[in-house]
């Protein structure tokens, strides 16, 4: 019989290096040194199991608690300021936005009422309890915006306040959409409420530069060009500052400008989405130009941008958010739609002058196909899936077009 031996001349540096050690109730991952070793445990009566499981009746029960016994954020508590990033309720309310967007691309009834319906729902109830009144609104508390820090009126660096923009701007959009799936599938859930919470939660606010607020009061940034837009949310990826809002855009764009165009690989996508969104293609493909900036990961930090060799969106070690948002900045740029709406090459940049696309999609379950050239929509081809009038904008001139379940409508522009 043959023994094998593991032997290595260096020990463990980090967890993923690593032997796992324990008896199926204990486990431990042992690293580091002899005068600075590291024990990482974790023990089966944590998990609390599907229901069925024996190993903790109480488990589920004790979910709650699981963080008391695990480090605290923020490093074990060597960072000054762990809230900033550690400590957000309002991701969930984000993450409902892609089930609503789903349906809006889809127009798929079925995914709407058992899949998307009892999620959104689930977060709807939890902030309506985690709302609270204060000053004639209803706010958050606590609240950031996320990793970002202002100079309150003790002069210090904070990051904990009430009502950030971002906040606010995540449950205007959830609400909403949540009346307009009530209203489709005839339910009545919980409108009631979430019309009177809605109806009292803070209105945009512009500060003393003229630029969009982020935070409930108008406290000065202690980091101007902070990677992140948090407070555009509102812009993109939401869509409650239009052009039926001009002053809200002006303000975005003043609240944009100042941030300037620096960050990670991620932060350069959102931004190209949001100067799409403002329809200034230049702007915006400058961005996307930086985040194709070619580095290193020993030589990347939060303002050098760009990818890894692999492609990867470089942030220590990536985020999979850049290059997916690479891809929505340049869809953003050549085609914008709402509900019975399709705007054709919002922000298209000189160097694209002549192009084409196919498969794109539009809300309502519209496929559209469209070339252009020096700058201007040549041919556009239109596919529904039902019954459906949409108004289509390129080359300064709207027109009305009604479309036939499963058919094709292809027009030339001169």
């Amino acid at each position: 019989m043959d023994h094998w031996i593991l032997s290595y001349k260096s020990p463990a540096e980090a967890w993923n290096e690593a032997l796992p050690l324990g008896n199926g109730t204990l486990g431990v991952m042992s690293y580091g040194r002899l005068e600075n070793e590291t024990l990482e445990l974790n023990l089966d009566t944590l998990w609390s199991g599907d229901g069925s499981s024996k190993l903790n009746k109480n488990g589920h029960a004790d979910l709650g608690h699981i963080w008391e016994h695990s480090g605290p954020v923020g490093y074990f508590g060597q960072d000054e300021d762990p809230c900033s990033y550690s400590m957000w309720p309002m991701s969930s309310g984000w993450l409902c936005r892609h089930l609503w967007e789903h349906y809006c691309y889809t127009e798929d009834l079925d995914f709407l009422k058992d899949r998307a319906y009892p999620v959104i729902e689930g977060a709807v109830k939890f902030y309506l309890g985690f709302l609270f009144p204060y000053g004639g609104y209803y706010v958050t508390g606590p609240s950031t915006s996320p990793e970002n820090r202002f100079c309150g009126e003790d002069g210090k660096s904070h990051s904990v306040g009430m009502a950030s923009t971002m906040d606010i701007s995540i449950l205007k959009e959830l609400f909403g959409y949540y009346l307009k799936i009530c209203d489709i599938l005839g339910i009545e859930g919980e409108t009631a409420d979430v019309k009177r919470v809605l109806s009292k939660l803070p209105p945009f606010k512009t500060g003393s530069f003229e630029q969009i607020r982020e935070w409930f009061l108008d406290y000065p940034e202690t980091e101007i060009h902070h990677r992140h837009v948090s407070h555009l949310y509102g812009l993109y990826p939401g869509k409650l500052i239009t052009e039926n809002t001009p002053e809200l855009l002006e303000a975005c764009r003043v609240a944009l400008e100042r941030r300037g165009d620096e960050g990670t690989g991620w932060c350069m996508a959102w931004k190209a989405c949001l100067w799409a969104r403002l329809r200034d293609g230049e702007h915006a493909l400058g961005l996307l130009k930086n985040q194709l900036r070619y580095t290193r990961e020993e030589n990347i930090s939060c303002v050098g941008g760009g990818i890894y060799p692999n492609m990867l969106c470089a942030h220590p070690p990536f985020q999979i958010d850049g290059n997916f948002g690479f891809a929505a900045a340049v869809a953003e740029m050549l085609i914008q739609s709402r509900k019975g709406y399709i705007l054709l090459l919002p922000a298209l940049p000189d160097e694209w002058k002549d192009g084409n696309v196919r498969g794109m999609k539009a809300q309502g379950d519209i496929t559209v196909d469209f070339e252009w050239r020096e700058g201007r929509i040549h041919r556009v081809r239109l596919c529904s899936s039902h019954e459906q009038k949409v108004t289509l904008e390129c080359n300064g001139i709207s027109k009305t077009i009604f479309l036939r379940p499963d058919g094709t409508e292809d027009m030339i522009f001169d």
